[in-house]
């Protein structure tokens, strides 16, 4: 049987957990006493999809999510305009992240996630991707 490239897969699934991970942040930082603390033991800005982009939004939320004690969505978006980097639909880009996040309890699945697909896209295999073809 020929081995069939899984990459849009694994784009899609990249982008879904993103967007869980930022949303399930912005909904317990207000729960979690150190939700970001717990995330950035696992992920940092450039394990996401579009750290290299011109518009690289989620690397952005991430980063100043970071920096804020209470990550959630007032805060970061005060963060990210004090690093100069808010920019025009980013404050409807966060509110969409809270409305669409599937389980904010599941932050840390997320960010598992995000740890073994960058981990994919910079050539180390997890146990679960050997045999698969991702060229």
């Amino acid at each position: 049987m020929p081995k069939t490239s899984v990459i849009p897969e694994v784009l899609t699934a990249t982008r879904e957990a993103e967007r869980g991970l930022l949303g399930a942040i912005l909904i317990q930082a207000s729960y979690t006493e150190n939700v970001i603390g717990e995330v950035k033991s696992l992920v940092s800005p450039d394990d996401f999809l579009d750290a290299k982009q011109f518009d690289n939004k989620h690397s952005r939320i991430f980063k100043a999510m970071c920096e804020c004690q209470q990550p959630h969505q007032i805060n970061v978006a005060q963060q990210m305009n004090r690093q100069g980097t808010l920019k025009p639909g980013d404050c409807a880009y966060l509110s969409y992240l809270v409305s669409n996040c599937p389980c904010s309890l599941d932050y840390l699945s997320y960010a598992q996630a995000i740890r073994e697909y960058a981990d994919l896209r910079n050539g180390i295999r997890p146990s679960k991707y050997r045999g698969l073809a991702i060229n």
